[in-house]
């Protein structure tokens, strides 16, 4: 049986007593605390936005708060992986892109076979999104694969950068993209809105995310923004961003 995003909701609704949700790359997250039978406990439900798939993972926190930064477990019905540009499955704690199978996942977009065909290579069906599973068998999400910043041969994870300037208690919004470099061929730029009243220089946000997640991943250069542009479902308009710097180039990437 297929259960619709409301209900699930609703459900959840029934048993808590505090309800959040997030929406983070095509993933809806739905927090709660849980007070039924008289016993507390978080939970966090992940709910595909596409349209693709219905709920495929949940997790409790129970004796372990941190999972609730993941997407929990595989439900019965989906088969969740982790997978390399070559169609290889992951072993835990590498990061690849999720994949998955099984009934819950649609057999197709409606009349557009090349579409399908490009979301469903080595037999499974590719959500777009970065991840990795611990070994537990817990998923966590870290960026979309198409916001991936490869610099100097090594993955950066525009989320994950973002993640860390947004611990800064001067930033409001905040944005990161590749931009072309001569030697790396993509170097990180970090696109910042500071809060009213604030003052924040490039090289606070540099150091600070140097201390976080080394030199590699940190930006290198930091550009200041009245505001950060969205598109019309309020995420981060990365193309508009990106424009400016390729417009040019033979190719979005070196």
């Amino acid at each position: 049986m297929l259960i619709p995003v409301t209900v699930l909701i609703c459900a959840i609704c029934e048993v808590t007593c505090e309800l959040s949700t997030g929406l983070s790359g095509s993933w809806l997250f739905i927090w709660a605390t849980s007070s039924f039978r008289n016993v507390s406990d978080r939970f966090c439900a992940l709910v595909p936005a596409a349209v693709e798939l219905v709920p495929v993972a949940a997790a409790a926190a129970g004796e372990h708060p941190e999972r609730l930064r993941s997407c929990g477990k595989a439900t019965y019905a989906v088969r969740l992986g982790i997978m390399d540009d070559e169609g290889r499955l992951l072993p835990a704690n590498q990061a690849g892109e999720i994949v998955a199978r099984g009934s819950l996942v649609s057999p197709g977009y409606h009349n557009m076979p090349e579409a399908t065909a490009e979301i469903r290579t080595f037999g499974w069906h590719h959500t777009g999104d970065v991840g990795y599973r611990d070994e537990d068998g817990y998923f966590y999400i870290v960026d979309r694969k198409k916001d991936m910043i490869i610099s100097g041969g090594f993955n950066v994870y525009s989320g994950e950068v973002e993640a860390a300037i947004m611990e800064m208690p001067q930033v409001y919004e905040c944005a990161v993209i590749g931009v072309p470099h001569e030697t790396w061929g993509e170097a990180v730029k970090g696109l910042v809105v500071v809060r009213p009243g604030e003052q924040l220089t490039e090289d606070e946000v540099i150091a600070h995310c140097k201390k976080k997640l080394g030199s590699v991943k940190a930006p290198k250069t930091v550009e200041f923004r009245a505001e950060i542009p969205k598109t019309p479902a309020g995420k981060v308009d990365r193309k508009t961003l990106r424009a400016p710097y390729w417009k040019g180039a033979e190719r979005g990437v070196h």
